[in-house]
């Protein structure tokens, strides 16, 4: 078990993320981490008495700002300027006016800038009520900065103590099963034990981002916006070759005239063209995963990304967000990327794509998984780690070892043909050392 310290160190890093993904208005994510900080005090308040108070004070004070998150109505979670933006006049002017009669209860805030935004919402209520005649076009800049309730503190200073955080491993794997994708799953729920909670607090950072467990909340995920979505990480770094011939990013809509994510009923994998990323396992990994789709009919990473229809099949989006579900360091990842790619000078696309130009999938599959692996500066893996990633399915390796006696090959390959024929089974062969 772990000592008292370890576990405020746990929860001290907890409460951090929390609160900065509170104050970035990223509810689900840190009612999350609130949660964890709250089970991380409960526990060390067990194994120190003197300041069980203290500590389970503050637990249960992070555990009302998780419920508090995890309880909002989606009209509580409305924001005026979201309203306006998305069209819906009624509900945009009834909550400019719910803002105004807010804060105009405060007569002390009414001071400096505030005030200005104030007598903007006001004006812009009275405009879509059709009171005031709006002369020029609405601008993309928001009335008010959306923002969140003031979030929990993080723990006072007399109960932290500063050494580095320890790593809580389990003593077991309570309710694991193989999932429906051949990957383990929870219990078939969306939750997870506390055990399992505290490994994946450690487990989410990943390249020095954060990616949270694949929940069903996230099938809410925000798409639309009143401009192009631009990811708040930043461009991709680009790898020397890319850098040589680089020229700009691009956007689908200016590489063809009706993009698409996956041309026809299923996703055609002689349609991927590598260009010069050097993760040529992974582009083999997407060829056998689209191969196996096409022909058994069960998808395998059309689904995975987003948005989509109510028959999973994922859509393009004008607006250029995406997100992407794939798997590390135990579970499902949500992984969020825009839709911006590198071309040369002559237009063509730097990073890997399908021969027939309106389809995008391969793109923003490659592009999700490089932003996890650090960037477009890829050293390469092997197929092992990056169809687990796609798919889920628990890899096995295996060598060819021709002239070593106890190498079976005939076992091996009735094994995968067998396999093959019933839909078990994805194969990739990588080449070993050429010698010239």
């Amino acid at each position: 078990m772990s000592s008292p310290t370890e576990l405020l160190d746990n929860a001290v890093e907890a409460a951090k993320k929390a609160v900065q993904f509170d104050q970035e208005c990223q509810l689900n994510i840190a009612a999350y981490y609130y949660e964890a900080a709250a089970r991380l005090l409960e526990q060390a308040a067990i194994s120190d008495p003197d300041r069980a108070e203290t500590l389970n004070g503050k637990a249960t004070e992070y555990k009302n700002r998780a419920n508090e998150l995890q309880n909002k109505t989606p009209q509580e979670n409305k924001i005026a300027i979201d309203e306006d933006e998305q069209g819906d006049k009624a509900d945009a002017v009834k909550l400019y006016t719910q803002a105004i009669e807010y804060i105009t209860q405060y007569p002390d805030l009414m001071q400096g800038e505030l005030k200005t935004f104030i007598l903007r919402a006001l004006d812009r209520a009275e405009e879509l009520k059709g009171i005031k005649k709006n002369d020029s076009p609405t601008t993309s800049t928001p009335l008010f900065s959306p923002s969140c309730p003031t979030p929990a503190p993080i723990l006072p200073p007399n109960i932290i103590n500063q050494k580095p955080m320890s790593t809580v491993v389990p003593k077991s794997k309570p309710g694991l099963h193989r999932g429906s994708s051949a990957h383990l799953q929870v219990s078939g729920q969306d939750t997870y034990t506390d055990e399992e909670k505290l490994v994946l607090l450690h487990s989410s950072k990943i390249n020095k981002r954060d990616y949270m467990p694949f929940m069903s909340v996230d099938l809410a995920e925000r798409f639309q916006y009143a401009i192009p979505f631009t990811d708040k990480d930043g461009l991709l770094i680009l790898s020397p070759k890319q850098k040589r011939d680089f020229h700009r990013f691009v956007r689908p809509e200016e590489l063809c005239t009706d993009p698409c994510i996956v041309y026809g009923s299923a996703p055609n994998y002689l349609s991927i063209k590598q260009t010069v990323i050097s993760d040529c396992s992974f582009v083999a990994s997407l060829a056998v995963s689209a191969s196996y789709e096409s022909r058994f009919g069960r998808k395998l990473i059309t689904t995975i990304i987003y948005p989509q229809t109510k028959d999973k099949k994922p859509v393009y989006n004008p607006f250029g967000k995406y997100m992407i579900k794939l798997h590390f360091n135990g579970v499902a990842r949500k992984v969020i990327i825009d839709d911006t790619f590198p071309i040369d000078r002559y237009g063509r696309l730097l990073c890997s794509y399908s021969s027939n130009k309106s389809e995008f999938w391969i793109s923003l599959l490659e592009k999700a998984y490089m932003k996890v692996m650090g960037g477009y500066d890829f050293p390469g893996s092997n197929s092992n780690i990056d169809l687990h990633a796609l798919t889920g399915w628990v890899p096995e390796r295996v060598a060819v070892r021709l002239k070593e006696s106890d190498f079976n090959k005939d076992s091996l390959f009735a094994t995968l043909e067998s396999r093959l024929a019933k839909g078990d089974v994805l194969v990739t062969v990588a080449t070993g050392r050429i010698v010239r």
